[in-house]
């Protein structure tokens, strides 16, 4: 059955456990890089009820100059074989397009744990997109059942930095231990105290340091699509302006005051009080687009999930971002920017603390070959990540 028509039957809203949202079905169902016969989701039954599930994120992985890589391809299935006949020239550089699908969400009921579940969906999966397969934002626990198929015997890491700029005892407290839910105002007057005195030392930085100036996109006009497309040549999936369209107009998470019935029983992330994608241009002095910023908001944390720019200006970059950070009162600012990271690790912020962050990705079996060079970029919000 398809995902679309599940959705649409009366059982759905019945089911106690359902396995996606509607609006992120709806997401799934304008992917511009998915067609209507990928599989997206896996769902498992037992007495008409849903037990466990696992959704599929299709996407396209870009390779250059792939002459070594395409005997070895080729012994493949035939659905990589076909997807590697798709190619086209950019700077003279051959680039070829390869088909494959991130896991995105992994569900197995409690009442099934321990039965073998998992892995069969993970390994269902697997079959279904020949073994090609990435990962990354997984819990510890399904790293372990990830290993232990014996498809993911490689991984490549991200090094980030999370900066904790006002206190937020509220919403990091509370998912620790639960006594802190009971204390949850007074954890909000903490924080309104502690960033009311604090807040003070951002009446003293210069708001006019950065010589760049800073302009949000309502639209993607020609002019950042070719600033897009001219600097993305060493990103492993990139990302267009048809692709920031789509992650804008059908968001995963919604903004509403409370979650309606239907969302309560969906295990993942589909609503919050607030959340916006913002997306920014920075120009220099001769007006020239020297940076592309795509921000992701959720109530007072801000992530930076695409990042296109001119390496030269990286400082300049940095101190318009450390001025959004104050400007939009953010409690953690969180990147994986390899170099954006390392700079703020180094140079002194008015940050309250900061943190080193790691992200991991498995790569399957099928596709270790196209990480085995160093020179691609893989940006923060790759995958699922820009969604939540």
């Amino acid at each position: 059955m398809e995902l679309e028509q599940l959705i649409n039957l009366e059982r759905f809203y019945n089911f106690k456990n359902i396995p996606i949202s509607l609006h992120r079905a709806k997401s799934h169902f304008h992917n511009p890089r998915a067609d209507k016969n990928d599989i997206i989701m896996i769902i498992a039954f037992k007495n008409n009820e849903i037990v466990g599930y696992m959704g599929i994120l299709p996407d396209f992985l870009f390779i250059e100059s792939l002459t070594k890589h395409r005997d070895s391809s080729l012994r493949g299935t035939k659905q990589s074989i076909q997807t590697l006949t798709d190619s086209f020239t950019n700077n003279s550089n051959i680039i070829e397009k390869l088909k494959f699908g991130w896991f995105s969400c992994f569900w197995v009921d409690e009442t099934m744990r321990g039965e073998g579940l998992g892995t069969q969906l993970v390994e269902k999966a697997l079959s279904e997109w020949s073994g090609n397969i990435l990962i990354t934002e997984f819990a510890p626990l399904s790293k372990k059942l990830y290993l232990k198929t014996n498809s993911f015997n490689n991984s490549t890491f991200l090094n980030g930095i999370r900066l904790y700029n006002r206190f937020d005892l509220q919403h990091i407290l509370p998912p620790k231990k639960r006594i802190f839910h009971k204390i949850k105002s007074l954890l909000s007057i903490t924080d309104n105290v502690l960033n009311f005195v604090f807040d003070i030392r951002f009446l003293f930085i210069n708001k006019n340091s950065s010589s760049l100036k800073l302009e949000r996109i309502s639209k993607f006009d020609s002019e950042i699509e070719n600033f897009i497309n001219s600097n993305n040549n060493t990103q492993l999936f990139k990302r267009e302006t048809v692709d920031f369209n789509w992650i804008i107009k059908y968001p995963w998470i919604i903004q509403s005051d409370k979650i309606d019935s239907l969302n309560k029983r969906y295990y993942f992330s589909a609503v919050a009080k607030s959340f916006e994608n913002f997306c920014c241009k920075l120009r220099n002095k001769n007006n020239e687009v020297v940076a592309f910023l795509f921000f992701t908001k959720r109530e007072n944390t801000l992530k930076l999930p695409y990042c296109i720019y001119k390496s030269k200006y990286l400082h300049e970059i940095i101190l318009v971002i450390l001025q959004q950070i104050i400007e939009l009162k953010i409690s953690t600012f969180t990147t994986y920017n390899n170099e954006i990271s390392d700079q703020l690790l180094k140079q002194k912020t008015n940050s309250l603390f900061k943190k080193k962050m790691i992200r991991e990705y498995l790569i399957s079996n099928n596709l270790k070959e196209y990480f085995d060079s160093n020179n691609f970029v893989i940006q923060d919000g790759d995958g699922d990540c820009v969604f939540t």
